[in-house]
């Protein structure tokens, strides 16, 4: 199971490319913006959970280990549950990320990392 700097490295790996590879004004990257933005998250949340030793192997296992950590405020609970659902339309339900939410899903990010000491 990943070790909590491990998911760490996923989670700047995942951030680097959402915000230098992909960009926000080009309407054919939001799909990919919504769905590596939620990448990036599920790393950080990963990462909280890892420190209890805590590994999900599925989607609905780690949601539920969410609901259950100390580790994970309501707020982030939230804003995970929603970049989840938006990124399953972006990437199983072919539907196209509007602007507003593609920069929703950034400011969900950004919102994370800052509550997780994250950003510098």
């Amino acid at each position: 199971m990943p070790k909590s700097d491990e998911h760490k490295m996923k989670y700047l790996e995942n951030k680097q490319i959402v915000e230098n590879v992909f960009d926000i004004h080009n309407k054919s990257h939001y799909n990919w913006i919504a769905t590596i933005s939620f990448y990036t998250v599920l790393h950080i949340v990963e990462m909280q959970l890892a420190y209890d030793n805590i590994h999900c192997g599925s989607h609905i296992t780690r949601e539920n280990m969410l609901k259950q950590s100390q580790r994970i405020s309501d707020k982030t609970l939230a804003k995970f549950k929603h970049m989840y659902s938006m990124s399953r339309l972006a990437r199983y339900e072919a539907k196209s990320i509007s602007p507003t939410i593609a920069c929703s899903m950034l400011k969900c990010m950004h919102d994370i990392e800052k509550e997780y000491n994250l950003l510098k």
